[in-house]
């Protein structure tokens, strides 16, 4: 499996772990909702600015001390707080189903940025 699939593949795990944990009342949402496309988006530039940081420490650098900061720069860049983040991904943790497609989509957009970037 390829590194995007790997951790795209483990964060879904780890999402539909917490949602068999959760209750099975409707969940509320939160105020702003993020819509699945915005989610697949925010979700997407996480996983690659997870992938830049391991790169880093791979090659020997130091990247934790720039990670608060690298995701300060990506909530900013998509206009939210790391709160609002963190109760939209919750809810959809309570929506095994939709978060699937969400997960989803989030590994044929890295699969498909992985192909473009092979293919100079």
């Amino acid at each position: 499996m390829n590194k995007p699939t790997h951790i795209a593949a483990t964060a879904l795990a780890i999402a539909m772990l917490l949602a068999a944990c959760t209750d099975n009342d409707k969940p509320k949402a939160p105020n702003p909702l993020f819509d699945e496309t915005r989610m697949v988006e925010i979700i997407t530039d996480m996983e690659l600015t997870e992938a830049k940081l391991n790169f880093a420490n791979e090659r020997g650098g130091s990247a934790d001390s720039l990670k608060d900061s690298y995701f300060q720069q990506l909530y900013d860049h998509h206009g939210i707080t790391k709160e609002q983040f963190a109760k939209n991904l919750e809810y959809y943790t309570k929506k095994p189903e939709v978060l699937e497609t969400i997960m989803s989509r989030v590994i044929d957009t890295l699969t498909q940025k992985q192909i473009q970037n092979s293919n100079p």
